[in-house]
């Protein structure tokens, strides 16, 4: 049964094997910048800035129904801009783009163990949106923000609680 540490283990390795992420990292958005946990795909214990470009997994929201939840995440993908050359931007947003949309592909259509089984363990509701930004934060950013929905199968099931007896 997957549960939410699962769901963010699997973009950590998505974010691992992507060959133009060099940093990833969850949690808020005030932590964007200072809780990197991953940095040139190595824990980063002393919470060192980011290396561009950057994953960051934002949890939104679940939807529990009786059969499945539906875990809503905007993931950000996110590059430094240079302040004295702002022609930067747009390579930067279309690099950004092609990544977030390489994140939903891999949700969507890794079939393969090799590949991370991601579409046996998800299924990803379509639309979905992706947001351009450029935003000061501790460092000039922009980039995209995806929205995805991923739905997983996990029936409401009181037996398996760990309750005591009433």
């Amino acid at each position: 049964m997957l549960n939410y540490k699962n769901i963010i283990d699997d973009f950590k390795q998505i974010a691992d094997k992507h060959k133009q992420i060099n940093s990833f990292g969850t949690g808020d958005i005030r932590q964007l910048i200072y809780l990197t946990q991953q940095k040139q795909g190595q824990p980063n214990t002393d919470n060192n800035a980011p290396t561009y470009p950057l994953m960051f997994v934002l949890p939104s929201s679940v939807q529990r129904d009786e059969q499945f939840l539906t875990y809503t995440f905007s993931v950000v993908i996110a590059d430094i801009m240079n302040a004295k050359n702002y022609d930067t931007e747009t390579h930067i947003l279309s690099d950004t783009l092609q990544i977030a949309e390489d994140v939903l592909a891999q949700f969507k259509y890794s079939v393969t163990s090799a590949e991370g089984d991601y579409e046996e363990k998800y299924d990803v509701q379509f639309p979905a949106n992706i947001q351009s930004f450029s935003e000061s934060y501790d460092d000039l950013l922009c980039g995209w923000t995806l929205t995805i929905n991923l739905v997983i199968d996990n029936p409401l099931n009181r037996c398996i609680a760990p309750f005591k007896p009433f």
